[in-house]
């Protein structure tokens, strides 16, 4: 006993059991859906095999292994840790592995090349200086001899100029003289990849807000994901129930569904980059073969753009991870990821979420079928909107009013609500489908089209006549009332002397700056 777990999600010590010669370690399960883990130590001949033929006897004569309340003998399972080495010879692993040993590759011959690529170029900029500097020199001397007939400012630029265009037509032929493999190695530049990723230099200065509620967003989402993910090792497991009470809970289980913020941003940027003039006349019904062609087109290059790296992320997690670890709860994960046998197709066609319970093998892709399918279905609205503005802006008000609708009925047929478990959340027929989910995706894809049709026009007169301009003098006059009032709300109350006014007139003053 000194070396098994004293409690539920307790391992014990688990290097000091596997130390005992004649000792061996059990791995207990407990639950189907919320699961509790406890280590064992028991002697060898205690196979886990014995252990689960015998569950009942075991539990009727033992004193020390007590269930929580609700809970049967046959809602355990041991395991036997530690399990089976590895097969490092399955194709899965060897292929994967060559996979990452030939992206190291890249990232080296990136930088191999970028280096040489540096100093070739400081050579040759170094040659054309003093090429350059020798011609200026000469010209002059010339100057200097025949100012009469030369013209110094005139010869020193022109002299200067060809030099430049003779090191700009080498430095050309230079980058074309170069092989195909040469100019794929460069494009996995490490240092450049980053410099990219991490730039936030943008062509519109007023969409760098977007920026923050990303990062805002990916905290949100990490922090509630993770603290459901943790409370199923909690050995105080049944105070959850009072912790749920506390009012703080209700933001943590908003931050469930604070997916929608990224929802919203892909509705918006859709219609950001769609309602372009130029872009929506491909989306034309009198030339109804060019606009089928032009939504399939759309279509292919999103996916385009998501799917090569998803794959590969979906890959590692299916047929990769498995050999990167090993505990005794491994095998949990170990029965996660080998979901995926049976349903790969379904999440490489982006259509899991319709077909099967989401919370099965790489779960977080529910959230990548979702928004390609609203994409999508998005794209049918801007094909609307392209023929007719007005159209176009009414059918994306009526989806999102008939899903809100839809939402609520299920809501209520269901007795859903937001405070709920997280092993409890309307996974299959709400969580994961996008007719339930899309309000924030058509939230954001209508004002997108406003915001575009308010950048699109020149000159005051014209832009003030937009449905962006008329919210932003709505919401501005609202404020100024809100602030006017509230200014002589704390006036007057200021007089009492309370001191929590205080926060509210620097509220206030923070709402009007």
């Amino acid at each position: 006993m000194q070396y098994s777990g004293s409690n539920w999600n307790d391992q014990g010590d688990i290097y000091a059991c596997l130390r005992q010669p004649a000792m061996n370690l059990k791995e207990v399960i407990l639950g189907q859906v919320t699961k509790l883990f406890r280590g064992l130590c028991f002697p060898s001949e205690c196979n886990a095999q014995f252990l689960n033929d015998n569950k009942d006897t075991i539990f009727s004569k033992s004193n020390t292994i007590h269930l929580p309340q609700g809970m049967k003998p046959s809602d355990l399972e041991f395991q036997q840790y530690p399990s089976a080495s590895f097969d490092y010879y399955q194709p899965s692993f060897i292929i994967m592995t060559c996979f990452v040993s030939l992206f190291i590759f890249c990232f080296i011959g990136a930088y191999v090349i970028s280096k040489s690529k540096n100093r070739a170029t400081s050579q040759l900029t170094k040659s054309h200086v003093s090429n350059a500097t020798s011609a200026v020199s000469v010209v002059v001397q010339r100057n200097y001899i025949e100012r009469p007939l030369l013209d110094k400012s005139e010869t020193t630029e022109s002299t200067e100029t060809a030099t430049d265009l003779e090191a700009l037509r080498d430095l050309k032929q230079f980058e074309k003289k170069k092989p195909i493999i040469i100019k794929v190695l460069e494009c996995w530049n490490l240092k450049e990849n980053l410099n990219k990723i991490l730039s936030l230099n943008v062509s519109n200065k007023q969409l760098m807000a977007f920026n923050c509620i990303r990062v805002l967003s990916f905290c949100q989402v990490i922090l509630g994901h993770e603290f459901f993910i943790r409370i199923q090792y909690f050995s105080n497991y049944q105070d959850f129930q009072i912790i749920q009470s506390q009012p703080f809970m209700l933001f943590i289980f908003g931050c469930l569904y604070s997916v929608d913020a990224f929802f919203f941003l892909g509705g918006f940027f859709l219609a950001y980059a769609s309602a372009n003039p130029t872009f929506l006349a491909f989306f034309s019904i009198k030339k109804p073969v060019k606009a089928f062609m032009a939504y399939i087109m759309a279509i292919v290059n999103g996916l385009f753009r998501i799917s090569p790296s998803y794959y590969i992320a979906l890959f590692i997690v299916w047929k990769y991870s498995d050999f990167l670890a090993s505990s005794p709860t491994w095998p949990q994960y170990e029965d996660f990821t080998s979901a995926c046998d049976s349903i790969w197709w379904q999440k490489i066609l982006y259509i899991n979420n319709f077909t099967t319970d989401s919370t099965r093998c790489f779960v977080w892709q529910w959230y990548l079928a979702s928004d390609i399918q609203m994409f999508i279905g998005s794209l049918i609205l801007i094909v609307i909107y392209a023929n007719h503005r007005i159209a176009g802006k009414i059918s994306i008000i009526l989806c999102c009013i008939v899903s809100v609708t839809f939402g609520i009925i299920l809501a209520d047929k269901h007795n859903y609500h937001i405070t709920i478990s997280y092993l409890t959340v309307p996974t299959a027929n709400y969580y994961t489908k996008p007719q339930y989910r899309c309000p924030p995706y058509l939230i954001g894809l209508y004002l997108g089209i406003l915001y575009k049709e308010y950048t699109s026009l020149k000159g005051d007169e014209k832009q003030s006549k937009t449905s962006f301009a008329k919210i932003q003098m709505a919401k501005t006059h609202g404020i100024n009332m809100f602030s006017t009032f509230g200014m002589e709300f704390v006036d007057h109350y200021m007089q009492w002397g309370l001191p929590q006014f205080y926060y509210l007139e620097c509220a206030v003053l923070m709402i009007q700056s």
